[in-house]
């Protein structure tokens, strides 16, 4: 008789501005996954608590959005590496404290656990230069790039599939939107800036904007103000009054102007960078779409795709009403490859946990 072998318990833990999103894995395996709503610092402990219902995990993996200069790889915490995370707030005022918080908790409810936190800046470390820098003096503004756990996810499976090409957009689309350039595997452009909120419309996010109207609004409405107009009440939100695309779909459906213009807006500023980025790959061979919007609104990449005809984008549109993740939806004659992947952040980090956890 065979026994299985043993693995050790690991949890993934991606702290959002108002949810925490858990993951339980043995190995390779996930066991189990919760989301929590969060509104006080002691919403982690008993977040955690119910999850792990007694269990001490072996491991822990964070998600932080942003490493800044100082991380440019994962690392196990420590008190020092958690001294050089607080100056980092600042970069991803939405996204690095409440990750920080949720560090701390961690920390004191599970403290023989090794635990280990991951950058999304990560994956974009390849940006050339001629891509990350501003067009200013100040060098510490520069491009850092976000969404690296999905675009690596996105590339480990197109090299599972053997579907990896030179090549490849990846254009995520869900809360946060992005699109990046990704040549034999790495990052060299990405839509996404210094924070997550230039480039593409967003839910609540404005995307690229012109530096005069941000100076305008502060005049007149003061810095906390405008900050919080850019994130949590522009995007598809300023623009019909919901964030969420599903709401906006339905609404333009049934005739609704601003919806409409929401929409319209939204699929055109995807385009536009899109192809502004087949510039920086020298060509495209696939498109991925990924994130909530990206893998489940086919409308949505219709209209994209339908966009971006002129650099040789076929789209059968009964495949793409369809799709299934991996499979091709672009005409049989189209040399652009169409694909829909689901974007496995919580896979991802537990893989970049086991090989950390052998170093």
């Amino acid at each position: 008789m065979t026994t299985k072998p043993h693995h050790p318990l690991h949890v993934v833990v991606n702290a959002g501005s108002s949810t925490l999103k858990l993951a339980a894995f043995e190995g390779n395996v996930k066991k189990s996954s919760r989301t929590y709503d969060i509104t006080k610092p002691s919403d982690y402990d008993k977040a955690l608590a119910n999850f792990t219902k007694g269990k001490n995990p072996q491991a822990i993996v964070h998600r932080m959005v942003h490493g800044g200069e100082a991380f440019r790889k994962p690392v196990k915490i420590s008190s020092a590496v958690l001294k050089k995370l607080k100056p980092l707030d600042g970069l991803a005022p939405l996204h690095n404290p409440v990750a920080r918080k949720c560090i701390l908790a961690c920390l004191k409810k599970f403290p023989m656990s090794k635990q280990f936190v991951i950058f999304d800046t990560e994956f974009h470390e390849t940006i050339p230069e001629v891509n990350y820098r501003y067009a200013i003096a100040e060098r510490t503004m520069r491009r850092y790039g976000f969404h690296g756990i999905v675009c690596a996810s996105v590339i480990r499976q197109l090299r599972e599939m053997k579907k990896l090409v030179a090549r490849t957009i990846i254009c995520h689309l869900g809360s946060g939107c992005s699109v990046t350039a990704v040549k034999d595997g790495k990052s060299i452009d990405t839509t996404m800036g210094f924070t997550p909120l230039e480039g593409l419309v967003m839910g609540t996010r404005a995307g690229d904007l012109d530096p005069g109207v941000v100076l305008e609004l502060v005049k007149k409405h003061g810095e906390k103000k405008v900050f919080d107009m850019l994130s949590y009440s522009s995007g598809l939100k300023g623009l019909s009054g919901e964030s969420d695309m599903r709401e906006v779909l339905k609404k333009a459906s049934k005739g609704n102007k601003d919806s409409q213009l929401a929409v319209k807006i939204f699929c055109s500023k995807a385009a536009k960078h899109i192809a502004a980025l087949v510039i920086s790959l020298g060509g495209i061979d696939t498109l991925v779409f990924s994130g909530g919007i990206g893998e489940h609104a086919p409308l949505i990449r219709a209209k994209i795709c339908d966009q971006l005809r002129p650099l040789g984008v076929k789209i059968n549109f009964q495949k793409n009403h369809s799709a299934t993740p991996g499979k091709y939806f672009h005409q049989f004659f189209s040399r652009i490859k169409l694909l829909a992947l689901h974007a496995d952040e919580e896979g991802e980090m537990n893989r970049i946990l086991l090989r950390e956890e052998v170093h």
